[in-house]
């Protein structure tokens, strides 16, 4: 690369599911095919967003664009096609709308399983259509399995390990120097193919005061309108009103649960913005877009606990609202959730993970138990709000009678509603590892985590599927405290909540609690409702369907 007086930059997130996840084909009376979505969500890309910010902070005349293919995905949702789009034609069709950028640098996000399906098309298009730029990735996949990358990326030439604020602005500062490759071959955080197979150890380049990054820029999103739409992903008890913002102002995390894998990019050592900064970037993002509910979608949030209650009153005082969707449980205290109340905060995921004692200290390493999370509860239920339970199936170590046990522990605390995951092994988690060398998984990296990957000698990955498929028909219908006590009022106006609303499970309950309210017209609305959510959803899934016809009988 020649030297430059300044350098266009272009970050691109591949979609976070696989394109055949995502994709419907309706098909026309013409014979032609309508895209039907499923699950496609722009989420704020952050971390280009606040590597963007740190590199124009010091080099002003740089060019950067974000693109996020699940955006320009969107666009296409309902257009009419004489055949259905393959996933190369859409790869190419979406790369091309970028070619008068001309980017001289080109930076693939990899933050999750499902992007890497997908990147081997993408950085191969992308190697075709702007042949003199130079092609890299980062992010948590990219950084816990560069050998991977590599491997089935020809046209990947190097891979940022962790943060990447400094190692781009000093990629960027090499580019215009015309010197490349020396710089990637004496850097410390950047990846080559040649620096692996010497046995190169990566190292971390951590901006140590976050309040160095500046604020995020969102005209630098191609699709910039996307982001401040209220985000479907985020458990919610009611619909937000207003623009909204994900925001993050701490990295790092003191724990060492095993199924995490964010130390591997950001660390154990917890680093904050001041109250200050954070109070700042509220305004800031009001001001300039019009921002008026703020997601600190961060679960060391808490960490600074002086700070988060101060942003947290900030933003009431403006009459705003926020969200907190993940904090640590067992940082709050009635301080912090008349604090949650104040803000707006309607609901709040409690994350148990698991309701076997033995399961959370000795499997999982949590730093907290059951009865703290049953001590949170009671402080957000006191200040008015709904504690919505994470649970986990499937660690290696657990039983069946241990996951019994926890079945009827979970029973037992006055959650309001259950969020139910099957675990997936993450690169770059000491879960990762277990399962890699014990053979309890295959290595396939999984972009569905509603997907069992997981098998022990204790259980197989179609009894955890079974069960994920059933826990939450015990613990959030049959369980529901107005359900079981029969007062099918009470519980049908319950289940009404968007809380419940997770899958066609919803539905059969509504349909039952009419029945025995004896109000036929609603029964027959919500039992067609059933049967029309219950085919779409279980459609290709052969577990799920079979599941569905044993233990939803007709009412």
């Amino acid at each position: 690369m020649q030297k430059k007086d300044k350098l266009k930059l272009l970050f691109i997130m591949p979609l976070p599911l696989s394109y055949d996840h995502v994709m419907r084909w309706d098909d026309l009376p013409d014979g032609k095919y309508r895209m039907n979505l499923h699950l496609v969500t722009p989420g704020l890309p952050n971390g280009p967003l606040a590597i963007a910010a740190y590199v124009q902070k010091y080099l002003p005349n740089t060019e950067i664009k974000i693109f996020d293919t699940s955006s320009y995905l969107l666009r296409l949702n309902s257009a009419i096609f004489e055949r259905p789009l393959k996933y190369e034609e859409f790869v190419r069709k979406s790369l091309e709308s970028l070619k008068e950028f001309n980017p001289d640098i080109i930076g693939f996000s990899c933050m999750f399983n499902g992007c890497y399906s997908g990147l081997s098309e993408y950085s191969a298009a992308a190697a075709e259509i702007f042949p003199d730029a130079l092609i890299t990735a980062g992010g948590h996949l990219a950084a816990a399995l560069p050998e991977r990358i590599f491997a089935n990326n020809a046209a990947i030439s190097a891979i940022c390990f962790a943060e990447g604020e400094i190692p781009f602005l000093n990629l960027c500062r090499a580019a215009m120097e015309g010197n490349i490759e020396s710089f990637l071959a004496e850097s410390k955080s950047w990846l080559t193919q040649k620096k692996l197979a010497e046995g190169f150890k990566p190292g971390y380049e951590f901006i140590e005061d976050l309040d160095e990054i500046p604020p995020i820029n969102a005209d630098l999103l191609v699709f910039k309108e996307d982001y401040f739409i209220p985000n479907d992903l985020i458990f919610r008890s009611e619909a937000v009103q207003g623009k909204e913002i994900m925001m993050f102002p701490t990295r790092g995390c003191p724990n060492r649960c095993i199924f995490c894998a964010s130390q591997n990019v950001h660390g154990h050592r917890v680093r904050h913005n001041s109250a200050e900064r954070i109070k700042a970037d509220i305004l800031f993002y009001n001001q300039k877009y019009g921002v008026t509910h703020f997601v600190f979608f961060d679960d060391s949030f808490l960490y600074n606990r002086r700070g988060a209650i101060e942003a947290l009153r900030f933003i009431g005082d403006h009459g705003w609202t926020a969200t907190v969707p993940t904090p640590a449980f067992f940082a709050i205290d009635d301080e912090v959730a008349e604090a949650f109340a104040y803000a707006g905060i309607k609901v709040v995921e409690v994350n148990i993970e698991n309701g076997n004692q033995d399961t959370l200290t000795n499997i999982i390493h949590k730093p907290s138990n059951l009865n703290r999370a049953e001590e949170t509860i009671k402080h957000l239920h006191n200040h008015g709000i709904l504690a919505a339970g994470t649970v986990l199936l499937g660690f290696p170590g657990e039983t069946i009678r241990s996951m019994m046990k926890g079945l009827s522990r979970l029973k037992t605390m006055d959650i309001d509603v259950y969020i139910v995951w099957v675990v997936t092994p993450l690169p770059g988690s000491e879960l990762w590892d277990m399962c890699i060398e014990k053979g309890y998984t295959s290595g396939e990296l999984m972009s569905r985590y509603e997907d069992a990957a997981i098998s022990t000698p204790d259980f197989s990955k179609e009894l955890i599927q079974y069960l994920y498929y059933s826990y939450p028909k015990l613990l959030n219908f049959e369980n529901n405290r107005y359900f079981r006590a029969g007062r099918w009022k009470e519980a049908y106006e319950f289940f009404q909540n968007p809380l419940c609303h997770s899958s066609f499970l919803v539905y059969y309950y509504l349909a039952k609690c009419a029945k025995n309210m004896g109000n036929d017209s609603l029964f027959r609305k919500h039992w067609e409702e059933y049967l029309m959510a219950r085919k779409e959803e279980t459609e290709g899934f052969p577990i799920y369907q079979k599941w569905a016809a044993k233990e939803l009988p007709p009412l």
